[in-house]
């Protein structure tokens, strides 16, 4: 039997997907402990369902290839683990993120191109590389002042960007590829590698009164 510890604050890439052992409500499955059996979600009976109001992680591979259309993640949920939601491609319509949400792993919503508008609460530390991967149907982005690190290739793809609001008062390298639209790629036969080109995000980029400079200076948001 497994007993999740509360204090739980990551479990690695699909560990305890297959438990055989969880709790099932609402249409959402669980693992946990005796204090608390929702503290880890590991998937879902069908497209239909409500996280409980305790959920603390949401885990790796949880909901990916479903037909969800609206979600709403409730005011407890820390984590949300690497390809949590991917591949739900034109069938996610809206995601409503909570102020309790520290991290968003690693192509979390891979692939998820349905919704227009993401608001990334304030609370949130990282975001995790190819998070936000081919979201092209992505218009208006904020990101928090609390944001510290943002992953390669998070918000690549996402060609009808028209919007990105800031407010790191303080902001910090990113890669170049983070908002690219597209890539080329040449090989060198001198070096036998392949060097990448990465396109300007065209999208209006808006920051802080008095941090333009700042903005200009650092890499990867002067792609903007």
């Amino acid at each position: 039997v497994y007993e999740l510890p509360s204090t739980l604050e990551k479990i690695g890439v699909g560990g305890l997907t297959w438990a055989n052992n969880c709790i099932t409500e609402d249409g959402v499955k669980y693992l946990g402990n005796t204090e608390n059996p929702y503290v880890l979600m590991i998937g879902i009976d069908n497209s239909t369902f409500t996280i409980n109001e305790n959920c603390r992680i949401i885990s790796s591979y949880s909901v990916t290839w479903e037909n969800i259309e609206t979600l709403v993640i409730p005011d407890s949920v820390t984590t949300i683990g690497n390809n949590a939601f991917q591949y739900n491609y034109n069938h996610l319509r809206s995601i409503t993120l909570p102020n309790s949400l520290r991290s968003i792993g690693d192509q979390a919503f891979y692939y998820c191109y349905g919704f227009k508008n993401l608001v990334i609460p304030e609370g949130v530390q990282t975001i995790g590389a190819s998070a936000f991967y081919n979201c092209n149907a992505l218009q208006r982005l904020e990101l928090p002042s609390t944001l510290q690190s943002i992953g390669e290739y998070a918000f690549r793809e996402t060609s009808n960007l028209t919007t990105v609001i800031s407010k790191i008062r303080t902001p910090f390298e990113i890669s170049e590829n983070v908002f690219s639209a597209s890539q080329t790629e040449e090989y060198n036969s001198e070096t036998q590698q392949y060097e990448y080109t990465y396109t300007t995000c065209t999208a209006t980029l808006c920051v802080p009164e008095g941090t333009i400079d700042a903005y200009k200076a650092i890499a990867g948001w002067t792609m903007f």
